[in-house]
């Protein structure tokens, strides 16, 4: 690499230079073959509920199979969790629901089978159409 200082050019080469990385705080660095990427770790309220929407999804899943569903019966869903689950996967209703093959998904007290996400015990009851 060759840069001019006052005037005159100066050459510095990979030897004459040190390279000295530092973590960032709230990032993720890696640094391979003279590549460095970044990326933020930060889980945003956004991130978190997607995470409970596919972990509902993964708990569904295991309901229909334990069920004996065909992979292409639809249901009907029923969740019984706290406000804040509540509120942090109706967002994602409409994917749950594609990936489920739920016709409807509805809130409210059920006695269903007893699911845990995140460290909260949620009743869940699915009903063959």
């Amino acid at each position: 690499m060759e840069f001019e200082d006052q005037g005159q050019t100066v050459r510095v080469d990979l030897i004459d230079a040190e390279v000295v990385t530092e973590d960032i705080p709230g990032m993720l660095v890696a640094t391979s073959d003279g590549l460095t990427v970044a990326l933020d770790a930060t889980l945003t309220d956004a991130l978190r509920n997607e995470g409970l929407a596919r972990e509902m999804v993964n708990r569904l899943q295991n309901l229909r199979k334990s069920s004996g569903l065909d992979v292409v019966d639809r249901i009907d869903v029923q969740i019984e969790g706290s406000d804040s689950l509540e509120l942090g996967i109706t967002p994602f209703i409409a994917y749950i629901k594609d990936e489920v093959l739920a016709d409807a998904i509805t809130f409210g007290n059920n006695a269903g089978e007893t699911v845990e996400i995140e460290g909260e015990k949620i009743n869940v009851s699915i009903f063959k159409k």
